[in-house]
């Protein structure tokens, strides 16, 4: 879904799409081939071809003859040549034009020639056009010149309609090279606005922080509050992707650093989901005194569990201080609790955990409980309890009986009592 401020930009990009650069590019595109496509009658209003031998020979005779003059082309040749005087020459003579059909063919040929020079001065040029349509004109074609593919070949990729002009060439130019991290972070803080904004510089930041992650973390700066999100997320993701190691050193080395607590838990988070034994080695090196290794153990305990309960319980068991090993238990215990296996809605059990206590007890899902017995065996109605109170009546210790009173799907009512155990979790 796009976000308010990046719909202007996207609505802009659709008009470029509808009435200039891709109708444009693809009459050009057919006066090179001496063919014209089919979407570029359809979106000219050009009358198509008839059917039948007829319509053979006049697509033969278009071939044999010199593509047709039409009048962007002169407009063309003056934005070309305006641009190599450059970009006071294109303002200038931009606005002696009066027809946007005019104004659209010069800066195309304008920013033609300005692709065949460095990126950075091609996207300044941009910069200094008119917000909306015609600097969404001159983009368009940078992006085709730079990328070497046709407006036809970009129209056919969803990402590009779903995300606009400025979107894509920004993300050519990440993937490219053509521009330095800095580089491209300015491109995203003058072309793009929200998610887009924040992702693009979370991009950038993320290359330049192999090399300067102080620099790189700066990038987010006076962002608004959806860029920040974003450019947080990513970055993060994307520096643990390239390099996790390099992370933690830098922010071992900078313990005082404002940005430690925000960077630190999701790289943390991040190695735990992905590597879960790595980050229990890494938890190691984490001083007993430190205020982050309560929150990385707790987030080992909890990941882990999910993952593969037994070895998580296996790990906690063998951590070195007993500080530790009741903090992952409880841990433990809070992701995948001691009970019976059973997940509830209201009063009727929705799901089994295969082969847990329930399953054993032979309960179904659709099963009703009726009742239980507290710690003291006496009977507490269920029907009114809310799922969670229910579930914590029902969990308790390991090894502890509880008695439900459970109504079958067919009418039938019957106690069982089942020892609770800790459920054992196993992704496979």
């Amino acid at each position: 879904m796009l976000t308010k401020p990046s719909f202007s930009l996207l609505a802009g990009s659709t008009i470029v799409l509808l009435t200039g650069a891709v109708i444009w590019t693809l009459r050009r595109e057919s006066a090179e081939t001496n063919d014209t496509p089919r979407s570029a009658q359809l979106l000219s209003r050009s009358k198509p071809a008839r059917d039948g031998p007829s319509a053979h020979r006049t697509k033969t005779t278009i071939r044999s003859s010199p593509p047709a003059p039409h009048r962007g082309e002169d407009f063309e040749q003056r934005g070309t040549n305006a641009a190599k005087l450059g970009i006071e020459t294109i303002t200038a003579r931009l606005e002696e034009l009066t027809t946007a059909t005019d104004k659209e063919a010069f800066i195309r040929g304008a920013f033609r020639h300005a692709a065949a020079l460095e990126a950075k001065t091609a996207l300044d040029w941009a910069w200094k056009l008119q917000r909306g349509h015609f600097q969404d004109t001159a983009l368009m074609t940078l992006l085709c010149e730079w990328s070497g593919k046709t407006a036809m070949q970009w129209l056919g990729n969803p990402d590009f309609m779903s995300e606009g002009i400025a979107t894509s060439l920004g993300n050519y130019l990440l993937k490219s090279g053509k521009t330095t991290p800095q580089d491209l972070a300015d491109f995203a803080s003058n072309f793009t606005s929200g998610k887009s904004k924040g992702m693009l510089i979370a991009e950038a930041a993320a290359k330049l922080a192999l090399t300067n992650p102080d620099e790189a973390l700066a990038m987010g700066d006076g962002l608004e509050i959806l860029e920040s999100l974003y450019f947080r997320k990513i970055f993060v993701r994307l520096w643990a992707n390239k390099d996790l190691p390099g992370a933690f050193r830098w922010i071992e080395a900078n313990p005082n650093n404002p940005a430690i607590k925000e960077l630190s838990e999701p790289l943390f988070s991040y190695l735990a989901e992905t590597n879960i034994q790595e980050a229990a080695r890494f938890l190691e090196t984490v001083p007993h005194d430190s205020l982050a290794r309560r929150s990385y153990l707790t987030k080992v305990a909890s990941t882990w569990a999910m993952k593969d309960t037994q070895a998580a319980l296996d790990w906690a068991n063998n951590l070195t201080t007993p500080k530790d090993r009741d903090a992952a238990a409880e841990s433990i215990r809070q992701s995948v609790p001691v009970g019976i296996g059973a997940a509830m809605n209201g009063n009727m059990i929705s799901w089994i955990l295969p082969d847990s206590p329930a399953s054993k007890a032979g309960l179904n899902s659709g099963d009703k409980i009726l009742a239980l017995t507290n710690t003291e065996g006496q009977w507490n109605e269920a029907p009114g309890m809310d799922s969670i109170e229910l579930m914590q009546k029902i969990r308790g210790q390991a090894n502890t009986n509880v008695t439900l009173r459970i109504q079958t799907k067919d009418g039938g009512i019957r106690d069982v009592t089942i020892t609770r155990q800790q459920i054992m979790m196993k992704q496979q």
